[in-house]
């Protein structure tokens, strides 16, 4: 263990030499999801930023109505998130009068970010 925490300390000397800044991993608080819709065209977008590039997340879709009807489950999106730490989603669905809710979870199903957006009645 004690090598473990001194190559850990060695590589974040290094970072911190070369950068100026100490490398962390991402965390929660870093993470941004954000879920959007086009109320006019019935369609859903989610996007987030600030995760783990190369992590692999699962992105759930869901579409309530408002109106106590089934809610409707979009199919999941199994995804590599970009270099950048960058990833997103479309779907067709949503629409006027229905909230649109996204939630990204790693493999192992840990929530990383959820967010939802409302599509007002005109």
């Amino acid at each position: 263990m004690l090598r473990t925490l001194k190559a850990a300390g060695v590589a974040t000397a290094a970072a911190l030499a070369v950068t100026g800044v100490a490398a962390t991993p991402a965390t929660a608080s870093a993470l941004v999801t954000s879920a959007h819709q086009d109320c006019d065209y019935a369609e859903v977008d989610a996007e987030g930023l600030g995760y783990q590039p190369g992590q692999t997340i699962i992105v759930e879709h869901e579409i309530d109505d408002n109106f106590g009807g089934p809610d409707d489950t979009l199919p999941s999106d199994t995804l590599t998130v970009r270099a950048d730490g960058t990833w997103a989603t479309h779907h067709d669905g949503g629409g006027h009068g229905t909230t649109y809710y996204v939630t990204v979870k790693n493999t192992q199903g840990t929530v990383l970010g959820s967010d939802y957006s409302y599509c007002g009645i005109w």
